[in-house]
């Protein structure tokens, strides 16, 4: 059940990632942003990514994604410039 804390899982941590974050949810996420983008004409869309941990955060998913809605929807260039570096890794403002 959802918000309970199943008897299996023996950690704090494997329970909220097994509760929040769910498979795809970069491809659900940039399918949705795609939909708002071609009913406003808007070409770019910017995510969060960071790491490669899961396939849907590596550059090859980004690449084959805007592929996927230039063949259906209409081109959009996704931007995610942390999109392959490292987690954990600290960013300065304006570098």
């Amino acid at each position: 059940m959802l918000g309970q804390y199943p008897e299996n899982i023996t950690s704090y941590d494997e329970w909220y990632k097994s509760e929040f974050f769910p498979p795809n949810r970069n491809l659900i996420l940039l399918t949705l942003a795609s939909n708002y983008a071609y009913k406003m004409d808007i070409d770019d869309i910017a995510i969060g990514i960071v790491g490669h941990s899961y396939k849907d955060t590596s550059k090859n998913f980004l690449n084959s994604f805007e592929k996927c809605m230039e063949s259906s929807l209409k081109k959009v260039n996704i931007i995610a410039p942390f999109a392959g570096e490292k987690k954990g890794r600290g960013f300065k403002a304006g570098s």
